[in-house]
């Protein structure tokens, strides 16, 4: 069957809007473009209040109809759960979906490493959970989903709680273990969580009444440590926020604690 006409309707059976087309569209592939009226396509429709029901036919044949129903789907995350942290590793996302007019639920799934921007990941889903690959997203401490689930009207949405990606360079057990008076010892680890190694690596510890940086630079194989133990005497007294970064050309990263003195 083909589809070329689309009807909507109200609660009475007024047609509200008639919507024709003859499609046709062009493969290109093996030196040749061949006409077919077989492919995906996105099509708008103006919204209304009173609209109930869409009918999607081939001339008078009816290949598909949706209802609207009184009730939007309830969606919730189960994971990933907050706090959680990922490095070259699968990220099991699940989420919990009801319908109390025990409609048919189909899902968006997004991702988001700020809270802000939002990447697709799927559209027209069924199943209410999904394994992702961490190395396919960027590093961030913000990471989320979100998720809508539609009935073909009517959507619930939910976002998961933050989770952390961090996949490359990746600072470790940053503290403070010694203090006399003023005296501080800083120790963190540098951990190459890549599957290759990683040359040039740098570091520095601000300590937020000056900065230390490394003097030779290092090579970390895969999954190697640099254990870093840091002296720094303070001239004041006070709140300080210290900041420890790790550098090897565009990887990065940084943790920081705060010290009274």
């Amino acid at each position: 069957m083909v589809l070329d006409n689309i009807e909507t309707y109200n609660s009475s059976g007024y047609l509200l809007s008639n919507l024709t087309f003859q499609p046709s569209f062009l493969q290109v592939g093996d030196n040749q473009t061949v006409e077919t009226n077989v492919s995906f396509f996105v099509f708008f429709i103006n919204y209304s209040s009173n609209l109930s029901t869409i009918k999607m036919k081939e001339n008078t044949t009816i290949i598909m109809q949706v209802n609207r129903t009184a009730n939007s789907p309830d969606v919730s995350f189960e994971f990933p759960l907050n706090g959680s942290s990922y490095s070259n590793s699968m990220i099991n996302v699940t989420w919990n979906a009801s319908d109390v007019d025990g409609d048919f639920l189909s899902y968006e799934l997004y991702f988001s490493p700020d809270n802000k921007t939002l990447i697709g990941l799927a559209t027209n889903f069924t199943n209410r959970s999904i394994l992702l690959n961490s190395t396919n997203f960027p590093d961030c401490s913000q990471c989320l989903f979100r998720v809508f689930a539609t009935d073909g009207f009517n959507t619930g949405e939910s976002y998961s709680d933050f989770f952390t990606i961090d996949n490359d360079l990746r600072i470790e057990n940053f503290s403070s273990v010694y203090t006399n008076g003023s005296q501080r010892i800083f120790k963190f680890d540098i951990l190459n969580s890549l599957n290759y190694s990683v040359s040039n690596l740098s570091w520095n510890l601000d300590t937020g009444n000056g900065t230390i940086n490394s003097i030779y630079n290092t090579t970390l194989v895969s999954s190697e440590k640099l254990f870093v133990y840091v002296y720094h005497n303070y001239s004041t007294s006070g709140l300080f926020n210290v900041t420890s970064t790790a550098r090897s050309g565009d990887l990065i990263d940084s943790k920081t604690i705060q010290i009274n003195v």
